[in-house]
């Protein structure tokens, strides 16, 4: 795995780091909070475009640093409104950022890497493996493309598209601070969800971080003979192991655990399943939310509404908090990993 490759990135910087930066380039701190504010509340895309720092110092930013830019080199456009993008970094790495309206605001679903290793069967991230880790800057460059392409302000951020969050620790807990920074963006500190397969060691360190973020945990079987057979991270970690990971941030973070649970025909979705997903859910005192499948390898069948809706009814009767996805793009592969998987494996060129 490499990293990225751009020059010192402005853009993942804390408004805290650009004040030293400042002040180890011989200039006052309070320049680095000019800078933070130009780059997350105005969004200029060029150094020179800080109007009121002085020349000279905008050409020293300018030979000694760099705003990540993320390049929209695809785009689908569904008939419910949501969009997805395919988008390059100056590598030439691609990820895929969802954009999808609801009542309460705009949504955006982001890739916090490029390529996954988790390898979950029915997610197309993970095919290919994993390039590289993302930047906390290409994770913000992918809002900000967003708020452009919608000409509104994002409300919701999950990161759930390309990668596993969990997997890029330090750098997602930067960009979780720097886009609930009030003097930039300004993103509300609940604005912000976290979904990961379920690194059970990630989620307690994430817990002691107190930061309060938004927590999903793709749980998808309620054994670990099943889980094990679609999502080989449960070889890792078992299932009782992270079932105690998501009580303990449930209690040390106050913020509820929202389980995702993929129904797959005849695999997950039988009366056991069920009484096994509700008893989880009630030890975790987390609420279901229950995904029909886009497939994307032979052996895992698509999910007919109709059975998602049995298999709800089933859990509402038994008493679970719980709720029914409402299925958004998938007449443009706004599952994970898909437009991108499509691209790569056909050279450049979507079939």
């Amino acid at each position: 795995m490499v990293e990225s490759n751009c020059k010192n990135d402005l853009l993942s910087m804390t408004k805290g780091r650009l004040k030293e930066v400042m002040k180890d380039m011989g200039c006052l701190p309070y320049r680095g909070e000019q800078i933070f504010s130009f780059l997350h509340r105005n969004r200029v895309k060029n150094i020179n475009e800080m109007s009121s720092l002085p020349r000279d110092l905008r050409e020293r930013l300018s030979k000694e640093f760099d705003i990540p830019k993320a390049l929209v080199i695809d785009a689908l456009h569904s008939e419910d409104g949501s969009s997805k993008y395919l988008t390059a970094f100056s590598d030439g790495q691609a990820v895929e950022t969802v954009v999808m309206d609801y009542r309460f605001g705009t949504s955006v679903c982001i890739s916090t890497q490029a390529g996954c290793r988790m390898g979950c069967s029915f997610c197309a991230s993970s095919k290919g493996g994993l390039n590289r880790n993302l930047t906390p800057g290409e994770m913000l460059s992918q809002i900000y493309l967003a708020s452009e392409m919608r000409g509104r302000k994002i409300s919701n951020v999950v990161l759930m598209g390309t990668g596993e969050p969990l997997d890029n620790f330090c750098n997602v807990l930067s960009f979780y601070d720097i886009i609930t920074d009030k003097s930039g963006y300004g993103l509300s500190n609940r604005g912000v969800t976290i979904s990961t397969c379920g690194l059970a060691d990630k989620i307690r360190m994430l817990a002691d971080e107190k930061r309060g973020i938004t927590l999903s945990v793709s749980l998808h079987a309620v054994t670990d003979e099943k889980r094990r057979a679609i999502m080989p991270v449960a070889k890792k970690y078992p299932l009782e192991e992270l079932v105690d990971s998501c009580i303990y941030y449930y209690k040390t973070t106050s913020r509820r655990v929202t389980l995702e649970y993929a129904v797959i025909p005849g695999f997950n979705d039988d009366l056991e399943d069920a009484a096994g997903l509700l008893s989880i859910s009630k030890r975790i005192s987390a609420h279901i939310n229950l995904i029909p499948v886009n497939s994307v390898e032979k052996g895992i069948p698509n999910t007919d509404r109709k059975n998602a809706e049995r298999f709800c009814d089933e859990l509402n009767l038994r008493g679970a908090n719980v709720t029914l996805r409402r299925t958004l793009g998938a007449d443009i592969m706004a599952s994970c990993g898909q437009l991108r998987n499509t691209v790569i494996t056909s050279g450049g060129k979507k079939e």
